[in-house]
């Protein structure tokens, strides 16, 4: 049976782009910023909440 972590990752990676943090286009973003609807990294993650 499929966990809800293995459906998102399904999700995700459907979509042209995600494989890429929206801000700065490093590989492999890790974070999602849902009122943004992107993924992020870690560090433009940090930075993005700063201004919310």
């Amino acid at each position: 049976m499929a966990t809800m972590n293995d459906i998102l990752q399904k999700v995700w990676s459907a979509c042209p782009g995600n494989d890429k943090c929206a801000d700065c286009g490093s590989c492999n973003p890790d974070w999602a910023s849902l009122n943004l609807a992107v993924l992020l990294c870690e560090q433009c993650a940090g930075m993005n909440s700063m201004f919310l």
